[in-house]
């Protein structure tokens, strides 16, 4: 059970994708309560009734735009692709749901103008909390797996066309920011570049080891010194050798390159550049 809470899960990213997930939640909980009218809402009358409905699913909108959006500008090194695991996403669609539960009993009692009371809101938290995290634990471990059983599948075919890597000669010469040099490289030897705060990281071989080395300087402003067709940005915080690759694996949130001098040395191919990449490589 461990394995599979801690098991790498699709990490949804750009901001765009995530409203239209939380306007999809929003309006459906508007029109399951418009429509099939549940928990007793069939029993009142009121002249706006759907529009106070409504305000449930903008309310839900808003809880679960908390969850997905506003914790990875609070938690920023927890909330991100490489971290993101099974159990990060049930708890995140679950506090969204709560906070959509919470926001929904005050939104009601505001619109019929009840007093609060605890012991209510106590009895009645427990039973949609339970109700809420069976769906979230579902969808969630669904979404993984599907994803998981597709990329490993492409990862698959995908190594069975890596061919022999070719000879690249040519020598590099990376500055640092201020465009001194700081790192000569064969190609051949230049594994992948990282980065690292104001910093990228070099790994590269020497006498088949790898190794490393810090250049001040931008990702970016690196992979602009290396205009070759093989090193590719396959992460924001990555550029491959693709020429070096032994294999690659799929699991739910996309891909990992491997490199036939390292077991433990993996480099991660984001879900923005993994159409882009597989392209590449499949040709």
């Amino acid at each position: 059970m461990s394995n599979l809470l801690n098991r790498p899960h699709p990490f949804y990213e750009d901001t765009k994708s995530t409203v239209i997930r939380m306007t999809i939640i929003g309006g459906l909980v508007a029109f399951i309560l418009i429509v099939f009218q549940p928990f007793g809402t069939d029993s009142f009358r009121h002249p706006y009734k759907n529009l106070y409905l409504a305000g449930h699913g903008f309310i839900a909108f808003l809880s679960f735009g908390f969850s997905l959006l506003g914790l990875k500008k609070l938690f920023p090194n927890q909330v991100n692709e490489e971290k993101w695991v099974v159990w990060k996403q049930i708890a995140v669609l679950t506090l969204g749901f709560l906070l959509s539960f919470i926001g929904s009993y005050f939104y009601m009692n505001w619109f019929f103008s009840q007093p609060f009371h605890w012991i209510n809101f106590i009895d009645f938290l427990p039973i949609v909390g339970v109700i809420g995290l069976f769906p979230c634990v579902i969808i969630t471990l669904l979404d993984s797996n599907k994803k998981l059983k597709k990329h490993r599948q492409i990862a698959k075919n995908l190594t069975e066309k890596i061919t022999a890597p070719k000879e690249q000669l040519q020598t590099i010469l990376l500055t640092d920011e201020n465009g001194n040099a700081a790192f000569e490289v064969i190609l051949k030897n230049l594994v992948y570049i990282q980065s690292a705060s104001n910093y990228v990281e070099v790994h590269y071989l020497e006498s088949d080891n790898m190794k490393k080395t810090l250049i001040r300087n931008t990702l970016s402003k690196i992979e602009k010194q290396l205009p070759f067709d093989n090193i590719k940005k396959c992460h924001r915080s990555y550029l491959a050798n693709l020429n070096l690759i032994e294999k690659i694996t799929g699991n739910a949130q996309g891909y990992r390159l491997h490199f036939p001098f390292s077991t433990e040395i993996t480099v991660p191919v984001s879900r923005s550049k993994g159409k882009e990449l597989l392209d590449i490589l499949e040709k």
